[in-house]
């Protein structure tokens, strides 16, 4: 199992026991009986990288506005980014994919980009010679009937 998709255990767990003010134990406890497969250490390192991340917030001792504790006595609660994180984009896995997928976006538009300016620029050489090249017969067939110049004569 990768982290992320322990990254996504942790977060899943924090949302369907929101309700019940969890602490380490019940966190633990919904990971084993679903048996998500997450050990001790990685729940508390989930922990930890989402409460750096604003995922979820800690609660102690009445405390909202506490730091990140670990104690038995400390509550992990998923905040909105957290809930938003899961319910609209479907936690870390997805979240990586979509962001590969816009890159990949990106990159094809990006390569379909320079292609079109090279594409103009090649068209505006070609009309810019072709132009210059008219400019030039007119002029010479006005030197050729007015003498304007040493060389027509």
């Amino acid at each position: 199992m990768t982290i992320i998709k322990k990254l996504d255990a942790v977060l899943e767990c924090l949302f369907k026991i929101s309700g019940n003010n969890p602490d380490f134990v019940k966190i633990e406890k919904w990971l084993t009986e679903n048996k998500k497969g997450v050990h001790t250490g990685e729940i508390q390192d989930c922990l930890l990288y989402l409460y750096n991340e604003k995922y979820i917030y800690c609660e102690y001792m009445g405390d909202r506005t506490a730091g990140y504790i670990d104690s038995p006595y400390a509550h992990y609660l998923i905040n909105v980014n957290g809930k938003y994180l899961y319910e609209t984009i479907g936690g870390f896995e997805k979240k990586i994919e979509n962001e590969n997928s816009e890159k990949e976006l990106i990159k094809t538009l990006q390569i379909r980009q320079t292609a079109m300016a090279k594409l103009v620029a090649g068209v505006t050489i070609v009309i810019g010679v072709g132009t210059l090249i008219a400019a030039l017969y007119y002029l010479n067939e006005l030197c050729k009937s007015y003498h304007w110049c040493s060389f027509c004569k």
